[in-house]
């Protein structure tokens, strides 16, 4: 081989461009993802690709939030990539668009979602043209290069807005070179914060991708992050692989000063960077990757191993072009002088010739259209005189005001957005993101005082609002209502039965039936129905005071299933919705337990057919009569629940519930569960800001076991587990301020209020 073309082989050696090794990672919940490409890939220029992108790598990082599903992340990142792709032109401009689109596409899919859906992400990208990178970051995102044992991270010291959370993209343009034993790191910021620098500086050093891959997943523990490692071989593992063996290559020169270049590019390049780090923000959409090669003072242009006519018979042309273009554009200029030259010579001329006509016609032609001067008017003349310094001051001042409230509207924007972007930085549930979240809602109560009809401080609000209720387990209820029975009454109670809901007032002394006739989505409430009131004649006795009611199944010996009113005195009204009279009218029975429960009875229940009934007796002895049914009647005495009564006023005991254990709620807001007769663990706690006054709660006797306790004073129901802990609280607005009963139908996932007089039917969450 000549020495010719030894030299050759060096130098395309020397100067091809070096190529990574890339390994991405993907971590949810603490467990690793095994298909990481929604979330961080490396994409190679497709068939289609524009011309200027033909020798690119581009490498695509996406760190959505929770509603981010990987169907989602792979739509942006084929928006994002495609894009890139398809654009002409410099490198940043090309990134630019892609990140402008996949942030609208984003935006986009936000305003259509449900809040609970809505998604907002960090996006990095990172684009490779020869030994050049281009680093764009978006949102929470980071890239940090690792060169010559100095760990640079990108951006510095900046938290930006995330995408998707307004129509415009803010992004952040930084450059770097890539030479041999260099990594990238494209990762979230959560993955940064858990570990440190001086934690990704460690693993960063290792030689291996899967090794740095390793130590990742060890540091981010805890974490949800995804990440991006570009790792360039050393030097001399680069030229262990792509060296020719020495059959093919006998010999090699020492280093020529051409060898050097790169120990002289390398002083060149810190002024290069420094000049366009501090370029302004938007210009740098003109800069090319070209642009900074120029731009390297001292850098010799690299040698290719073939030769393009076209390319070089353009750069010979192109001076010929700038030639003949300042030529004619030359040319254009003194054609306009010489243009604007004899307008002025024909005016003249003609000026001459008038001036120069006989005096008398001259003068009579003067006299003829000599114009008188206008009336002066002082009055108006002052006047106006006054107006234009009060009309100048009233626009400046308007001007003023306008965009002063411009600029504080633009200005509590921006803090608001810090206030959520720090919040999302925080870990999930803490008490930072909280407090992050409320300040930010007290900005956009501010940006919506100033404008109040701003859609993006709409969704900005529905977004804080939303990520404090899931801090706070809140779910909101769409109430519909069915039936209004009048003014509320305090102690009323509430029994739902399949498409039949009943309310008893014992105050006012009446019970109603409210039909739910048509079910689904969108039932239909009806007027009520009232089945009893005091006085009424039923079975030749008069309906003394209503106590309370339930409904009792075929069960335990009864036969048919009935609604139970309860009167004070110990008798009872059994109304089956299966019978009727001939004229329409609700069709009763009265019968009489065996004996009456000891003490003053406060609540009914039943379950297993049985019906229980809760009293106060002498010396506040509170009692559980539970009586067992004969052809659905109770004749005969009761059964004590409890062996040892418990101690409370009457005043204290408020309510019962039944599903196989039975709870008491207690005026104070307290409940206990019991079994057998026997105490059961229950204790509430974790309630934010505690109970206020509880009218009423209820349980399903088929459910899960948990209970709803009605806190009107908090504008909430609150749901507890089985043990008492704290579920989740549940709002519809103002609407829950005038609470009276609750009733609760887990397997069909309803939940019927009394409130303020109004029955409403809502969707369990």
């Amino acid at each position: 081989m000549s020495s010719g073309a030894e030299r050759s082989i060096s130098a395309v050696l020397a100067e091809a461009p070096v190529e990574p090794r890339v390994s991405a990672l993907c971590v949810v919940d603490g467990v690793t993802v095994r298909d990481a490409t929604p979330f961080a890939q490396a994409s190679t220029p497709p068939a289609d690709v524009v011309r200027d992108r033909q020798s690119e790598k581009l490498f695509f990082l996406l760190n959505p939030t929770d509603a981010g599903t990987p169907r989602l992340c792979r739509e942006l990142r084929e928006v994002a990539t495609q894009t890139y792709w398809a654009t002409s032109g410099s490198v940043t401009a090309a990134l630019r668009r892609a990140v402008s689109l996949a942030n609208v596409y984003l935006f986009e899919h936000n305003l259509n979602a449900d809040p609970a859906q809505r998604c907002y992400a960090g996006l990095s990208c990172t684009v490779l043209r020869d030994n050049d990178l281009f680093l764009l970051q978006a949102g929470p995102a980071c890239a940090c290069v690792l060169q010559g044992g100095r760990l640079q991270c990108f951006p510095l010291g900046e938290r930006l807005a995330h995408i998707g959370i307004r129509p415009v993209a803010d992004v952040r343009l930084h450059h770097a070179l890539a030479s041999p034993g260099d990594t990238l790191l494209l990762t979230s910021c959560a993955l940064l914060q858990k570990a440190g620098t001086e934690g990704l500086l460690r693993v960063l050093r290792r030689v291996e991708v899967e090794s740095i891959k390793t130590g990742l997943e060890q540091l981010g523990k805890g974490a949800d992050f995804a990440a991006l490692i570009v790792r360039w071989a050393p030097a001399q593992d680069t030229q262990s692989e792509e060296a020719p063996s020495a059959s093919e290559v006998p010999s090699r020169k020492a280093p020529s000063p051409v060898d050097k270049v790169p120990a002289e590019t390398s002083a060149a390049r810190a002024p290069a960077e420094r000049e366009l780090e501090s370029m302004p923000r938007y210009d740098t959409e003109q800069l090319d990757a070209s642009d900074l090669r120029t731009g390297l003072e001292g850098r010799e242009p690299r040698s290719r191993p073939s030769i393009n006519v076209g390319a070089m018979l353009g750069r010979a042309l192109r001076p010929l072009g700038r030639v003949l273009g300042y030529a004619w554009h030359g040319f254009a200029a003194v054609l306009a002088g010489v243009a604007a030259l004899g307008r002025w010579f024909i005016g003249a001329v003609a000026m001459t010739i008038r001036r120069t006509l006989p005096g008398p016609q001259r003068e009579a032609y003067r006299q003829a259209h000599r114009r008188l001067p206008p009336k002066e008017h002082p009055t108006g003349m002052m006047v106006v005189a006054a107006a234009i310094p009060i009309l100048v001051a009233a626009v400046v001042t308007v001007a003023h005001l306008t965009l002063a409230a411009e600029s504080r509207f633009q200005a509590v924007v921006r803090q608001a957005e810090g206030q959520i972007a720090l919040a999302e930085s925080e870990r999930s549930g803490s008490e930072e993101a909280r407090a992050h979240w409320e300040r930010a809602l007290q900005q956009i109560d501010v940006a919506s005082a100033l404008q109040p009809e701003d859609p993006y401080v709409q969704t900005m609000r529905e977004q804080a609002q939303n990520a404090l209720d899931r801090l706070d387990r809140i779910e909101r209820l769409a109430l519909r209502q069915l039936v209004d029975l009048g003014a509320s009454g305090v102690g009323r109670r509430l029994v739902v039965h399949g498409q039949m809901a009943f309310v008893l007032d014992p105050n006012s002394g009446w019970a109603a039936r409210v039909g739910l006739d048509g079910g689904g989505s969108e039932p239909a409430g009806q007027e009520e129905l009232v089945l009893a009131h005091t006085g009424l004649e039923v079975d030749g006795d008069d309906v003394g005071q209503l106590v309370d009611c339930a409904w009792v199944g075929p069960e335990g010996g009864r036969r048919v299933g009935a609604l139970v009113v309860l009167e004070e005195d110990g008798g009872l009204l059994s109304y089956d919705p299966a019978w009727g009279s001939e004229s329409g009218a609700p069709q009763l029975a009265r019968t009489s337990l065996g004996s009456p429960p000891v003490g003053v009875p406060l609540a009914v229940g039943s379950y297993g057919g049985q019906f229980y009934v809760l009293a106060v007796g002498a010396e506040d002895e509170v009692q559980i009569w539970r009586y067992k049914p004969e052809d659905d009647t109770y004749p005969n005495p009761p059964e004590p629940y409890f062996a040892t009564p418990l101690r409370s006023p009457v005043e204290q005991v408020r309510d019962m519930a039944i599903d196989g254990y039975i709870y008491i709620l207690f005026a104070d807001g307290s409940v206990g569960k019991y079994l057998g007769g026997e105490p059961q663990e229950f204790e509430i706690r974790g309630v934010p800001g505690g109970l206020g006054r509880v009218p009423g709660f209820a349980a399903d006797p088929n459910g899960s076991g948990r209970v709803y306790i009605a806190d009107p004073d908090n504008l909430r129901i609150v749901e507890l587990e089985p043990d008492g802990q704290f579920g989740m609280q549940l709002r519809a607005g103002e609407t829950l301020a005038a609470l009276e009963a609750l009733a609760v139908n887990e397997s069909e996932g309803e939940i019927y209020v009394l409130e303020g007089g109004r029955l409403h039917l809502a969707t369990l969450p």
